[in-house]
This record gives C-alpha cells, sequence and structure tokens, in this order.
C-alpha cells in the first residue's frame, strides 16, 4: 500500500491528462501575467465583459481605456486564482458587478464618464459584513 501511495503524485496526470494540462497551462499564464480567457465563472466572465463595455463607452483618451483594462485583466486573474471564501465571495459580487455596469452602460453614465469613487462607494454600502469592501467601508 505505501508504495502507491508514493507514486500517487507521479500518476495523477495519467489519471486526468487534459483537466491537469488546461490547469497547468492556465497556471503558467496566470504566473507571466497573461491574462486567462476566462475567470471560471460565467457571472464573473459577464462582468468583465460589462467593465470592459463601460471602458469602451467612456470618453477617456486611449491610454486611460488601456489601463482601466490592464484592471479587468487584473480582476479576470485574481477570480481565476481565487480559492475557497475569497473565490465565494468574488463570485457572489460578480452578479452584481455585471448588472451594476451594464446599468451604467444604458443609462450612460459611462459616457459621461462619471463612475469610479461613487460606484466604489455604492459597493461598499452594499457589501456583506467581514467583506474587504465592508471592512473599508469602516475606514
Amino acid at each position: 500500500m505505501r508504495p502507491l501511495l508514493l507514486a500517487l503524485p507521479a500518476l495523477l496526470p495519467l489519471l486526468a491528462p487534459a483537466a491537469l494540462a488546461q490547469e497547468e497551462v492556465q497556471s503558467r499564464a496566470v504566473a507571466r501575467g497573461v491574462t486567462p480567457r476566462s475567470t471560471g465563472d460565467a457571472g464573473c466572465d459577464e462582468a468583465a465583459s460589462a467593465w470592459r463595455a463601460c471602458i469602451a463607452a467612456s470618453p477617456k483618451p486611449a491610454p486611460d481605456k488601456v489601463q482601466a483594462n490592464t484592471e479587468v485583466d487584473k480582476f479576470v486573474r485574481d477570480v481565476f486564482d481565487a480559492r475557497g471564501a475569497h473565490r465565494d465571495n468574488l463570485l457572489r459580487a460578480c452578479g452584481r458587478t455585471a448588472s451594476g455596469y451594464r446599468q451604467m452602460v444604458g443609462n450612460g453614465t459611462c459616457a459621461a464618464n462619471i463612475t469610479g469613487a461613487r460606484d466604489d462607494q455604492a459597493t461598499r454600502a452594499e457589501a456583506p459584513p467581514g467583506s474587504l469592501a465592508a471592512q473599508r467601508r469602516q475606514r
């Protein structure tokens, strides 16, 4: 039995090669700073897409839009890399985030370039107790 336990780590790639290979490729990409194609969650992918739509609709100059899209890339990597309770919190927030960005695109807030600190304040106010946003709200 002991030799089998010692050999198990070497056998894992043989048990699920496609899944492990994909995860390894994504992990290496993230380590190099390359944004994964997906957060791994449809709701968070929708949030990232809606965020990018808001950036595109804004009148910001191109360099500012590039920087804003870099922030979206960081969000995608953060969600992709998150584990446990931290990931659960991010996944719960993604639905509201997507909805909020869709609303801002629809009502002209993005095009009027009046997003930012006010949106952050609203996010903190709606955050569940114990979340990072709620902790920031208390400061």
